[in-house]
């Protein structure tokens, strides 16, 4: 899916990452939602549990163009060191809430989780799909291996004996 079309679907990750070390403490996925409430509010759609975090930090906002924040703390966002009002959101896009706030993740997934379009049509692309290859020579190494391993003689030894028998009536 392209990334127009995973925009126009509007889903997204945002991940709460540990300050130091960069690793995603939290995720939040959001499917259709047009706008989301990010802060320290039980009511907000992602609550983040911060005293440098407003109660109502800011909103990610989703339009034609694609998505944004927007601050509605007087504490703002920051994006590579600079105080922002409003910033838009890229895939990979790590912004931070208020200048001593938590670092957030922003990310659009390629193909929606749990989504899938089965309106196309269904069809096989063999540049896709590994090819197998039998190698004849290790076969028949295999084969050799296997036909003058002593057991193999013994059965088929007894396999012989056993026909070579009258049959009872």
């Amino acid at each position: 899916m392209s990334e127009a079309a995973s925009a126009s679907t509007g889903a997204i990750v945002l991940e709460l990452l540990d300050s130091a070390s960069g690793v995603p403490l939290q995720t939040w996925s959001f499917t259709e939602q047009h706008r989301i409430l990010l802060g320290r509010a039980e009511e907000s759609d992602v609550v983040i549990v911060n005293p440098y975090v407003s109660r109502s930090h800011a909103y990610l906002i989703r339009d034609e163009s694609g998505w944004k924040a927007e601050s509605i703390s007087s504490q703002q966002l920051v994006v590579a060191g600079k105080r922002q009002q409003s910033i838009r959101l890229s895939d990979g896009l790590i912004f931070r809430l208020g200048t001593h706030g938590c670092d957030l993740k922003f990310t659009q997934p390629k193909t929606p989780a749990n989504k899938f379009n089965f309106a196309g049509t269904l069809m096989f692309d063999p540049d896709m799909c590994p090819l197998l290859h039998l190698d004849k020579e290790q076969l028949q190494r295999e084969v050799d291996q296997i036909a003058n391993d002593s057991y193999f003689q013994n059965l088929s030894q007894a396999v012989k004996n056993l026909r070579s028998r009258p049959e009872k009536s």
